[in-house]
Parts: structure tokens; C-alpha cells; sequence
């Protein structure tokens, strides 16, 4: 089971995309690779972060299902809540006024 910490990685994790597209900028621009070999990152970069967003989605998912199930036992066991100062001033005697004297 992962932790709120493991999605913040993988989160973390699939920013790198945007560091890996500039290293393949860079080559390309420079003339240091061909249009093929340019396709092959690119293919190899789809197929890598297809798999990170996957794997990234799972934990989330999980994730969620956790809290929702935390959240249904909690609320489940839990008293209804009651307003503590509502509920003496109900019980109290009613204190007579001045005005209501006999």
C-alpha cells in the first residue's frame, strides 16, 4: 500500500517530461540526431510516460477509494453531534424574571 508521500513522487516524477523534452530539443537542434533516431526518443517517451501516468493514476485511485472508506467509517461511527450548550439550557430550569413574580 503506498502513502500520500509515494503519489507526491509520482507526481514529482512525471514533471520530468518537461526536462527530458528540452534534453531532445536541445539534440535536435543542435543537429545531433537524425529524424529517426528523433522519432525513436519520442516513441520510447510516449510508451515511459504512458506507463508513469498509469501507475500514477492507480495510486490515486487508491488513494481516493482509502479516504472515501475513512470517511464512511468515521462518519459511521460517530455520534450524532449535539450542541452541549443547546442541550443544558433545555434541561435547565426556566429561571423567573422581575416581571413574572406572583
Amino acid at each position: 500500500m503506498s502513502d500520500i508521500f509515494d503519489l507526491e513522487q509520482q507526481i514529482m516524477d512525471c514533471w520530468r517530461i518537461v526536462d527530458d523534452i528540452k534534453i531532445l530539443e536541445e539534440a535536435v537542434l543542435d543537429k545531433e540526431q537524425s529524424h529517426n533516431d528523433t522519432g525513436n526518443v519520442l516513441i520510447g517517451l510516449e510508451y515511459l510516460y504512458q506507463l508513469k501516468f498509469e501507475k500514477l493514476f492507480a495510486t490515486f485511485e487508491n488513494h481516493c477509494k482509502e479516504y472515501h472508506q475513512y470517511r464512511m467509517f468515521y462518519e459511521m461511527n460517530q455520534a450524532p453531534e449535539i450542541d452541549i450548550l443547546d442541550s443544558r439550557i433545555a434541561k435547565s430550569p426556566k429561571k423567573k424574571g422581575k416581571g413574572n413574580r406572583k
